[in-house]
């Protein structure tokens, strides 16, 4: 590795994390029996309050989810039925390991949603350097390259 660029460590670094460029979900992702046993819950989840907003578009995208499709998929996203209260959980499972990196609550209104509150993995078995800035770059991360979200207009 030494003979690499920092922007050539960078980029591997950045694809073990992320993988490829994820391919948009036109329909709203469910595990099947199978997919969600090997789904693991939190082992030790910290949570908070993350005020994000999201349009229509982004909220698509995020209930929507993503499914692994390729070994170069490193993320299952999926979000549970929406509830009476217009509230939905969205679980981010890194895909070879099962393991839930973390989930963030929406509450869903006719213009997107708003987030109400977050949990993430704080293990640091079963993560490196385990943190509320870990999971909250990795979720920015995972909307933009693995959902494909776009910044609000």
């Amino acid at each position: 590795m030494s003979d690499l660029s920092d922007d050539e460590r960078a980029a591997i670094t950045h694809w073990a994390h992320y993988g490829q460029v994820g391919e948009p979900v036109t329909e709203r992702f469910t595990p099947d029996d199978d997919e969600r046993a090997r789904l693991a819950g939190f082992i030790r989840p910290q949570s908070g309050v993350w005020p994000d907003r999201f349009d229509i578009d982004q909220t698509r995208a995020l209930v929507n989810g993503f499914p692994r499709r390729d070994m170069e998929d490193k993320w299952v996203i999926y979000s549970d039925d929406l509830r009476a209260d217009g509230t939905t959980t969205v679980h981010f499972h890194r895909s070879w390991t099962g393991l839930q990196v973390l989930s963030v609550d929406l509450l869903v209104d006719e213009t997107g949603s708003s987030s109400i509150a977050a949990r993430w993995e704080m293990d640091p078995d079963a993560l490196n350097n385990p943190s509320e800035e870990f999971a909250r770059t990795s979720f920015s991360e995972v909307c933009r390259w693995v959902l494909g979200m776009r910044p609000a207009t």
